[in-house]
């Protein structure tokens, strides 16, 4: 029973990894155009979210 566990924590590992990668992607995009577009005063924390396609409250 206790390798049937370790195979399923890796398996969700690896498959939160991968999630993790995504949003960090997509948060670090939406900075780079904020900055583009609006510079460092456009960074507050709900339009990086919204930029991102993100609720701040669900999401984050």
């Amino acid at each position: 029973m206790r390798k049937n566990n370790n195979k399923w924590l890796e398996k969700l590992s690896k498959a939160l990894s991968g999630t993790k990668k995504k949003t960090k992607q997509k948060l670090l995009g939406a900075v780079g155009k904020i900055l583009r577009t609006k510079g460092y005063a456009g960074l507050k924390v709900s339009k990086i979210a919204a930029v991102a396609g993100f609720d701040k409250k669900a999401d984050l």
